[in-house]
C-alpha cells in the first residue's frame, strides 16, 4: 500500500511539473516570436518614409489584379489580398498586410521595394513628366502630404453635380442639384445666390476640383451669354469655397490658402473615351464599368473603385439628365485621383498619347 501511494504521488508530481513546464516554456516562446515580428515590423516601417508607406498602401488598395502582377506578386497572393480587402476593407498600415495569408516580413519587404521601384521608374519617364504640370492648376505638390479626400464638381448647363473620393478611391459622396429655370439673363446677384445655394450642398473635403473652362471663340450671342454666366458662377464658387471656414479648414485671418483646383478641360473625357471629335458622348458605359455593371469590354481604364450599394442604386434610379450629371462628376474626380494623386502610369499614358495638337484650352 505504501509503495502504491508513493507511486501515485510520483505520477501526480510528474504530471504537475510537466504541465508547469509546458506553461513556462511554450508561452514565452510564443511571446518571443510575437515580439520578434513586432521588432522586424518596426524596422520595416523605419525603412520607408511616411510618404512611401502611404504610396504603398494606396497602390495596394487601388491597384487592379493586372497591375499587381506587374509588381511580381503571385496569383495566390493577389487573391489573398483581394479576399482580405473584401472582408476587412482597405489596408491602413503594414500590420494589416501581415494579416493577409501568405504575407510575412520578407515578402512584405520585397513587395514594398517593388512598388517604390516601380514608382521611381514611372516618374522618370520623360513624356509623362513633361506633361504632368499641365494637368491641374494651380500645381499640386506639398498639398498632397496631408491629403485625405477630394470633391469633384461638375457645372453643366442644367445643374451641378459633385462626387467625393478618399485617397483610397472610396466613393463617399455623390449627388446633384438642378438649376432653377430662368427666362432671362441672370444678374450678378442671381448668380451669387445660386452659388451660395450650391455651397451649402457641397460636402467637406481637402480639395475641390472643377474642370477648367475651355477657351471658346466664334460662338453665337446666346452661347456667349451662357458661357459668361458659367464663368461667373465658377468664379463665385472659387471665392466662396476658399473663404468658407467650413470648407477651407486652413483658413486664417492672415492667410487664405487655396483649396480649389482646375483639372484640364476634356481630360476625363479623353481618359474614359467619352470624347468623339470635339463632342462628348454619354458617360453611362464608363460609369457602369466603374460600378461593376458594364457590359462593354475595354471602355474605360481598369480602375478599382470602392463604393456602397446605396450609392450605386441611387445612381441607377436617376433619370437620364441627372444620371449624366452624376456621371460627369464621378469621371472628373476619378481622373483627378488617377492623374494628379496616384499618378497611375497607365492612365497618364492614356491621356498623353490621346492628346491632339489642336485641342487648346487655358491650361496649355
Amino acid at each position: 500500500m505504501l509503495l502504491k501511494n508513493i507511486y501515485n504521488y510520483y505520477c501526480c508530481t510528474v504530471s504537475y511539473y510537466s504541465r508547469l513546464n509546458i506553461q513556462l516554456k511554450l508561452k514565452p516562446r510564443v511571446k518571443v516570436r510575437q515580439y520578434s515580428t513586432l521588432v522586424k515590423l518596426e524596422e520595416l516601417e523605419l525603412k520607408y518614409s511616411e510618404n512611401d508607406q502611404e504610396f504603398i498602401l494606396t497602390t495596394l488598395n487601388t491597384a487592379t489584379a493586372e497591375h499587381l502582377k506587374q509588381l511580381n506578386i503571385s496569383q495566390n497572393r493577389i487573391n489573398s489580398l483581394k479576399t482580405w480587402q473584401t472582408n476587412q476593407g482597405t489596408f491602413k498600415s503594414f500590420s494589416d498586410l501581415l494579416e493577409v495569408e501568405g504575407f510575412g516580413i520578407k515578402i512584405l519587404d520585397k513587395l514594398c521595394s517593388s512598388i517604390i521601384s516601380n514608382q521611381s521608374q514611372s516618374e522618370s519617364t520623360p513624356a509623362i513628366s513633361k506633361n504632368r504640370r499641365h494637368f491641374v492648376i494651380p500645381p499640386l505638390n506639398k498639398q498632397l502630404q496631408n491629403f485625405t479626400s477630394a470633391i469633384g464638381l461638375y457645372l453643366g448647363p442644367v445643374g451641378v453635380s459633385w462626387s467625393g473620393l478618399t485617397k483610397c478611391n472610396e466613393l463617399k459622396e455623390w449627388d446633384c442639384l438642378k438649376f432653377p429655370e430662368v427666362s432671362k439673363k441672370m444678374l450678378p446677384m442671381d448668380t451669387f445666390n445660386l452659388a451660395q445655394t450650391i455651397l451649402k450642398k457641397i460636402p467637406l473635403a481637402d480639395f475641390y476640383v472643377f474642370e477648367a473652362p475651355m477657351y471658346i471663340a466664334h460662338i453665337g450671342n446666346k452661347q456667349t451669354i451662357v458661357h459668361n454666366e458659367h464663368l461667373e458662377l465658377l468664379s463665385m464658387l472659387l471665392a466662396l469655397l476658399n473663404t468658407s471656414r467650413k470648407h477651407n479648414t486652413q483658413l486664417t485671418e492672415e492667410n487664405v490658402p487655396n483649396c480649389v483646383y482646375y483639372l484640364r478641360s476634356n481630360l476625363s473625357a479623353r481618359l474614359f473615351r467619352t470624347l468623339m471629335g470635339s463632342e462628348r458622348v454619354s458617360t453611362t458605359p464608363a460609369v457602369n464599368n466603374l460600378l461593376g455593371i458594364g457590359t462593354i469590354a475595354d471602355v474605360t481604364p481598369k480602375i478599382s473603385l470602392i463604393f456602397c450599394e446605396e450609392l450605386k442604386e441611387k445612381y441607377l434610379s436617376q433619370n437620364g439628365i441627372n444620371r449624366e450629371l452624376l456621371g460627369q462628376a464621378l469621371l472628373l474626380i476619378v481622373t483627378f485621383m488617377e492623374i494628379c494623386v496616384h499618378k497611375n502610369v497607365e492612365s497618364l499614358a492614356a491621356v498623353t498619347q490621346g492628346k491632339k495638337n489642336g485641342n487648346k484650352n487655358q491650361l496649355n
